[in-house]
């Protein structure tokens, strides 16, 4: 054990040696006479001492301080200060040491004048009644390095109008005359909800602008925004270049993507306009076609018809073409720089078809769902084809027998939809072809193309039972056997079961429960493997049973014929379905019975949950007394042993009109209270009649009435049902009986 003392402090020591490591190995901090920076570092998988090599330069503030043992104080987060009085640039080292191996990480921190500031954006267009855009600061010193932090420094940002700035730099004078901040509006980040540091909020909160806004659109136009640190002395006059804005409607071609068209295809462009992530279908509002321009920049893929907007597509393929949307007020404003939304046409020859399903596991299906398979185009390099309206396409059932067990209909009339609802169970395939484009009245293209498609289908899934009722375990016993199986009908048979809380019921990969030792309530999930859409669902819950019975049925047996007792246990009158893990004191007056044990019932309709097995041993009745272990709950119940019921003949060879005594024993015995029974002869036969004598039931007169060549005969002999006897069992025995006219 020695040596395990010494190997594990050094193999912890080697792997916190390749793990620890800094969050940035270098930093560079903008200096100021009067506001200090800062920037947060952190080292990792340890807990570290930080210190300074110029604490006159850079001064370090621990961030969430933890306390060890020995009274060392550590951290994984640390602020670095920039507090030099100088303005020379100048250089400091930060050491992080981890206290536990005494590995140290460094970070080099640099401390320069900012010489120039930049806007970062991701897009100078900006979009009416459109969520607010960002845009961010960057400084740079005089080698062009990027300063790693410049949030705490406060900054103007102006709006220009875009006239005054295109005089000013020689450009050609927009024709717009509109004030900037008619067109932009400038947004603070605390007026939104997105996610700024406490610096930022800090200064805006004393009415100052950070180094990050939030730009939105009012009204169509251009502006220009610029941005300029506020400082009367050593960053006086440092800005930003301006940077142009044009705010316009957010108007989309649908489709909005580069499209690849069959020959002959016809395709009708759409116009959206999105607003708030929601889009409205402007294309036929008259206002559209004095806003908006759509035309075809080359006539090589086909022709655009500028009122329809349907785009017809030549009759051969490797062609291509572009189509723009030009918003012809931007246009006005800003001629020079505007760039319209284009989008790529492209004619291509089929290469294959290819089916698909919503289904959740695709291509298994369960029996009575709908199910939508929608038929898609590539070109021979994988490229999807865009269905148009005029696109042939078919599917058909192949199988006439399949039939009968599909339900397809066609969604549009190009064919590339298609609902399925199965109605059988099994394997089935459908077929769908491409038959050409329909133009007119003719269909084009004698390129065709086709596709099978094989599915499964299966029986949604079920449980038995539905909801299930456990028992609070009585025994100590530490291993936890499964003995409360759950059956599932349908799907394919193979399936997974998962318990939500195994703090109150675990369940074996065969759905076998077992209760643990919580008192609440489950579920358990059941899936098919192989479609987790074929899925059910069984509630279980956890109770101390309030209410005892032992069901009546049955009470009686044969000596060579084992009993089994069902047992009854209740919670608020509903009836624990198993229980047969539950250990019961089973007391017997009259050792007429052995007992062996206890079973789990699949007895269901009688609402038992277990089974007590007896071993009779000598005919008898005895009280029996079962009491449920660690508990109050106990049940009485009578039980007998009898033989098997005996006759003195078997066979009977009588003439007719004659009469023969049969003599009857054993048999289920009767209680003393109970009238004179019946013997059950089977079948009925106007040949033989049969008369019970009325001062011995035990004897039996038979008479032949008629010739009768052969006739087997079955006598039973039964208890009446009663409360203490649900089910009374029966004994029978056959006779064989011939009746003839005369006997040689």
């Amino acid at each position: 054990m020695g040596w395990f003392q010494w190997v594990f402090p050094l193999m912890f020591f080697q792997l916190t040696l390749a793990a620890i490591r800094m969050s940035q190995p270098k930093i560079l901090l903008p200096y100021h006479p009067r506001i200090e920076t800062n920037f947060t570092l952190e080292a990792t998988d340890g807990c570290f001492q930080w210190t300074s090599s110029r604490p006159d330069l850079v001064r370090i503030e621990p961030i969430g301080i933890l306390s060890t043992k020995n009274g060392e104080s550590c951290s994984q987060h640390a602020n670095i200060i920039a507090h030099t009085k100088q303005s020379l640039r100048s250089s400091a080292t930060v050491y992080a040491r981890d206290i536990l191996t005494g590995q140290s990480v460094r970070c080099d921190v640099i401390i320069d004048k900012i010489q120039t500031i930049e806007i970062v954006y991701t897009t100078t267009r900006l979009y009416l009644e459109d969520a607010p855009e960002l845009f961010k600061l960057r400084a740079h010193d005089q080698h062009g390095s990027t300063f790693s932090s410049i949030e705490h420094f406060p900054y103007e940002w102006r709006l220009l109008n875009a006239a005054i700035v295109d005089e000013q730099t020689n450009k050609k004078s927009s024709s717009s005359a509109l004030d900037a901040s008619k067109v932009i509006r400038i947004l603070r980040l605390t007026d939104s909800s997105y996610e700024m540091s406490e610096t930022v909020r800090n200064l805006e909160s004393h009415g100052s602008l950070s180094y990050e806004i939030l730009l939105e659109g009012l009204r169509t136009g251009s502006a220009f925004v610029q941005a300029e640190i506020i400082d009367n002395d050593l960053y006086h006059g440092i800005k930003t270049k301006p940077v142009r804005l044009s705010v316009s409607a957010n108007v989309q071609f649908y489709p909005s993507t580069d499209v690849y068209l069959l020959p002959y295809s016809r395709l009708a462009f759409r116009l959206y306009q999105i607003k708030r992530q929601e889009s409205t279908d402007i294309t036929d509002l008259p206002s559209t076609r004095v806003l908006y321009e759509v035309r075809l920049v080359n006539n090589d893929a086909g022709e655009l018809d500028d009122q329809t907007l349907i785009f017809t597509a030549t009759d051969h393929a490797d062609e291509q073409s572009r189509v723009e949307l030009i918003d012809r007020n931007m246009k006005a404003i800003d001629n020079d720089t505007y760039e319209p939304t284009s989008l790529m046409i492209r004619i291509v020859n089929i290469g294959y078809l290819s089916a698909i399903t919503n289904s959740t596991r695709p291509w298994i299906f369960q029996i009575g769902s709908y199910y939508l398979i929608t038929v898609e185009l590539f070109d021979v390099n994988g490229r999807k084809i865009y269905p148009t309206d005029n696109l042939d396409l078919s599917a058909s059932i192949p199988n006439e027998q399949h039939r009968t067990c599909l339900t397809l209909k066609s969604l549009y009339n190009n064919g590339t939809q298609y609902i399925l609802r199965p109605n059988c169970q099994g394997r089935f395939e459908l077929e769908f072809f491409l038959n050409g484009m329909k133009n007119k009245d003719n269909i084009e293209m004698p390129i065709v193309a086709s596709t099978k498609q094989w599915f499964e289908v299966y029986l949604p899934l079920s449980a038995q039972p539905k909801r299930v009722l456990l028992p609070e375990k009585t025994n100590n016993r530490e291993t936890k056997l499964p003995y409360c199986p759950i059956h599932v009908l349908g799907g394919s048979g193979d399936y997974t079961f998962t318990s939500r809380d195994v703090s109150v019921v675990t369940v074996s990969p065969i759905g076998e429960l077992t209760e643990q030792t919580s008192l609440n309530s489950t579920t358990i999930d059941i899936f098919d493997k192989k479609s987790p859409e074929l899925n059910t669902t069984v509630s279980v819950r956890v109770v101390q049973p309030d209410e005892f019975h032992l069901l009546s049925c049955p009470v009686e047996t044969e000596i060579n014929s084992l009993l089994y007792l069902p047992i009854q246990l209740f919670f608020k009158k509903q009836p624990l379905t198993c229980c047969s893990h539950l250990e019961f004191d089973v007391l017997i007056d009259n050792p007429i019975f052995q007992y062996q044990g206890i079973v789990p019932s699949d007895q269901q309709a009688n609402d038992s949950c277990a089974l007590l097995i007896f071993k009779p041993l000598k005919v008898g009745s005895t009280n029996i007394r079962v009491v449920l272990k660690k508990s109050n709950l106990q049940q009485s119940i009578l039980l007998s042993v009898f033989e098997n019921l005996t006759i003195n003949r078997k066979h009977l060879l009588l003439t007719t009109k004659s009469e023969y005594t049969l003599q009857l024993s054993h048999g289920p015995i009767h209680p003393s209270d109970q009238d004179s029974f019946q013997y059950q002869i089977t079948p009925v036969d106007s040949h033989v009649e049969f008369k019970q004598d009325r001062t011995n039931p035990n004897l039996l007169q038979v008479k032949c009435l008629k010739p009768l060549e052969h006739q087997q005969f079955l006598i039973s002999k039964q208890n009446l049902q009663s409360k203490q006897n649900l089910c009374p069992v029966q004994s029978t025995i056959p006779i064989d009986i011939r009746c003839q006219s005369t006997i040689h």
